[in-house]
């Protein structure tokens, strides 16, 4: 028989680190709020994104995805929190008004809710954090 001074302990678990998602939210806000500004003057808001080509990395501009549309003359919202929806009292969507000022003026009046820490606003974006996070692992063991 082996003669080792054999235990029962077990590594510790990583924890995943994550950004802060009021931070990744507001700075999604203020893109949002880019993309509006430019379509009042005219123009397409647009973001450089990294692909690869023949295995080269290359720049390419791309347009920012918008959260908001037109339907029936009102402009409508939709908040987003990476790929989830952010629900504010249940309610998918946020009913703007009928120019991209009322869709400026929407979004402006979420980020002061965030800067006063609306409770209604933080746990709509607390719920979709969490919908984001692995389902299966907590946590990651390397």
């Amino acid at each position: 028989m082996i003669e080792m001074n054999f235990s029962n302990k077990k590594k510790p678990l990583v924890e995943v680190r994550r950004n802060d998602p009021i931070k990744v939210f507001r700075a999604a806000l203020e893109q949002q709020l880019e993309v509006v500004a430019h379509e009042l003057i005219g123009e397409t808001f647009t973001i450089q994104r990294r692909r690869y080509s023949h295995g080269k990395p290359t720049t390419v501009a791309v347009p920012v995805r918008k959260w908001y549309w037109s339907d029936g003359g009102e402009y409508y919202l939709v908040l987003r929190y990476s790929s989830q929806k952010v629900q504010i009292h249940g309610y998918e969507s946020i009913r703007c008004g009928e120019t991209l000022d009322h869709v400026q003026a929407t979004l402006n009046r979420i980020a002061e809710a965030l800067d006063e820490q609306d409770e209604d606003v933080l746990a709509a974006l607390d719920d979709a954090y969490q919908r984001t996070r692995w389902k299966k692992f907590t946590s990651v063991q390397s």
